[in-house]
């Protein structure tokens, strides 16, 4: 159908000069509303006024509900109309004369609204997801919400699939919630926010339940969890109602809030009303205290107890008690070093039952990282029966903690009878790797017989053996110089470098004892084509002997 244009001139003619600048005026203003152009008719709305066009080949005849066309006359708001229609006649003529998309758009907009919905209808009857699409934005548009009926759409929409195994299926799955809820907020939903608010909270509970059982790994639900949040915070500020039913209203969505639909901090939702976060938190302590539900029996999860605590942490900590924190904490440790950081700031708050208490228990749990052993020691220093908890300790993890429980007995001012329970414990605990750790001690002790037994059984540093034959050569000569020649021929045996310069090293301290003995003669005859073969055994002995002229 061709668009009905009428000249400006025309216009003007029927009009008059003053009507028609007003109306011009008029259309700059405010355009037209609720416009329906068909067959040789226009309607439409201009502000509180009804307008109507009649067509009559290229002259027009109009009427208006304002006080100056009283029904008949052609006034500014005909004008108004007239040259709106002219627009939007001359850009359908553009359009025909396009390409075909717009020619197409051309056609269609010449159409009657009957004829074009008819049309509509038709195609999205051969779409069912289309038909579904436009169903939902018809139901969306009463004035009564049928609350029931989107509900049911929506559990239909997140009830999970039996086979979802890649993320593809997975975005899939969500760009289809993600539809339903951006139709919901194209829509007046604001209109009638108590059914609304309560279709985003059955919509915030489905999303929970359908995450604990779909692997988002990708985070798909980014849009959907966008859109829940955008409207849930609309909605929420203008609800109405006693502060305390509000704030218990927002708790309960919170609380059940597993995978944070809602943001973890509850601020941005009460900002123009900070007497109900007071409120919200204030409850939310209480539950934590009670690890129960404000005023009720229900306990609160793992993951629930765990939500409060990163939330006081993370945005409220300076509302929270020292021993609140610590707890919290606690609940949200992981690691080793996470149990570590809690046990820390209670001992370097004078609390060392407190730090030790929870170290036991990771202990206990199997938990037997070194840093954990560690620092149980050195907590326990702080103890009033702390000799008697690092015997305990040591006689559980000797490996670990013999250096540290060793290194420890002098700045702690230790009794000597816990030195020789410590060393005695360390001899008998059949661990090899600790025994060079208790020669100094039986050296200084006078314990000379067990001293050599370690030296002789145990892999021993060069540079510790050496100092341990010093002491020990005068009672036990022959004994010193064999292990000194088997410590030799071990080291050239592994034939590596760093065990060649080693073995270099004793074999220059060996030469050094006096007097010399024939064994030793007979021990460097003997082993002279090895030495012979190991260069950087060779090269480095050569530098010991000239170092030791210097």
């Amino acid at each position: 159908m061709t668009p009905h244009i009428v000249s400006e001139e025309r216009i003007k003619l029927i009009a008059g000069e003053r009507c028609f600048t007003l109306g011009q005026q008029q259309l700059q203003k405010q355009a037209p509303t609720a416009v329906a152009i068909f067959g040789d008719t226009a309607k439409a709305r201009i502000g509180e006024f009804s307008v109507e066009l009649s067509y009559r080949g290229d002259t027009v005849e109009g009427n208006c509900s304002c006080p100056d066309s009283e029904g008949f006359e052609f006034c500014q708001h005909c004008v108004s109309l007239a040259l709106f229609a002219n627009q939007q006649g001359q850009q359908v003529l553009s359009l025909s004369k396009g390409p075909d998309k717009s020619k197409i758009l051309a056609y269609l907009l010449s159409l009657e609204k009957p004829v074009l919905a008819k049309q509509m209808l038709g195609l999205l009857e051969q779409d069912p997801e289309q038909f579904k699409r436009y169903l939902l934005k018809a139901s969306l548009d009463t004035e009564v919400l049928d609350y029931v009926a989107l509900k049911k759409e929506l559990t239909a929409l997140t009830r999970p699939q039996s086979q979802m195994f890649s993320q593809r299926q997975v975005k899939h799955f969500f760009s289809r919630i993600e539809r339903f809820l951006e139709e919901v907020r194209e829509a007046n939903y604001l209109a009638q926010p108590e059914p609304m608010f309560k279709l985003l909270e059955y919509a915030i509970a489905r999303i929970n339940l359908l995450l604990a059982k779909v692997e988002d790994r990708n985070a798909h639900r980014e849009l959907t969890v966008r859109y829940l949040h955008e409207m849930f915070l609309s909605l929420f500020e203008v609800q109405s109602g006693r502060p305390e039913t509000i704030c218990k209203r927002f708790e309960k969505n919170w609380l059940e809030d597993r995978f944070q639909v809602l943001d973890l901090n509850p601020e941005c939702y009460f900002s123009e009303r900070l007497a109900l976060l007071t409120l919200l938190q204030s409850r939310l302590k209480a539950s934590w205290k009670s690890a129960c539900w404000p005023n009720s029996e229900r306990e609160l999860s793992v993951w629930q107890k765990q939500k409060i605590a990163r939330y006081f942490l993370e945005h409220d900590a300076e509302k929270i008690s020292f021993e609140e924190s610590q707890s919290m904490s606690l609940v949200l440790a992981q690691t080793d070093q996470d149990y570590l950081r809690v046990a820390e700031r209670w001992a370097s708050n004078g609390r060392p039952d407190e730090a030790i208490a929870i170290i036991s228990e990771r202990i206990a749990s199997g938990r037997l990282h070194r840093d954990i052993l560690i620092a149980a020691a050195a907590i326990s220093c702080y103890l009033p029966d702390a000799e008697d908890r690092l015997l305990v300790l040591l006689d559980r993890f000797p490996s670990a903690l013999a250096r540290p429980v060793l290194d420890s007995i002098a700045p702690r001012k230790f009794s000597q009878a816990f030195l020789q329970q410590t060393v005695d414990l360390l001899l008998g605990c059949g661990k090899p790797e600790v025994l060079p750790l208790v020669l100094p001690h039986l050296i200084s002790s006078g314990r000379f017989s067990e001293a050599l037994r370690v030296i002789q059984g145990s892999t021993v540093d060069a540079e510790v053996l050496e100092q341990s034959v010093l002491h020990l050569s005068a009672e036990f000569p022959l004994e010193c110089i064999k292990t000194l020649e088997q410590k030799i021929a071990e080291l050239l045996d592994k034939r590596m470098v760093s065990a060649d310069v080693k073995a270099a090293r004793l074999m220059h301290f060996l030469e050094s004892i006096k007097p010399k003995t024939h064994s030793i003669d007979a021990f460097v005859a003997r082993m002279q084509p090895k030495f012979r073969s190991r260069p950087k055994f060779v090269e480095s002995y050569e530098q010991f002997e000239a170092n030791s002229f210097k």
